[in-house]
């Protein structure tokens, strides 16, 4: 008998899920080279909530709000960002880049700041 089984599976699917980020990452960031261009905030939208990796938590948002208003010229983390209406990266153009719409993976709540 395992000692601890609620545990063991707790861990096991801890492992799951670490190896479906590391796989989605890994293709996000390395297989499909990722570049830096700015993207109108208007083009940026949130991911469904199943793919949300914490809650929005509006007391932080209303932190970085102020501290946009304070320090405007800042050093702010950037957003990451996938492009839900192509299947290769070959299909996104840069002078197209404004006629595509934009799922925010990293950066969500700064993304929420900069929208207000």
């Amino acid at each position: 008998m395992i000692p601890y089984p609620k545990l063991v599976s707790w861990l096991v699917l801890f492992v799951y899920l670490f190896i479906y980020l590391f796989i989605y990452y890994l293709f996000i960031f390395v297989v499909a080279a990722a570049t830096s261009y700015f993207i109108p905030t208007n083009k940026l939208v949130l991911p469904p909530k199943g793919r949300q990796f914490r809650r929005v938590n509006e007391l932080f948002i209303n932190s970085l709000e102020a501290e946009l208003e304070w320090n405007p010229a800042g050093s702010y983390g950037a957003l990451f960002v996938v492009d839900k209406g192509i299947s290769n990266k070959q299909q996104w153009k840069h002078d197209e880049k404004d006629s595509f719409t934009y799922e925010v993976l990293g950066g969500t709540h700064s993304f929420l700041a900069y929208k207000e």
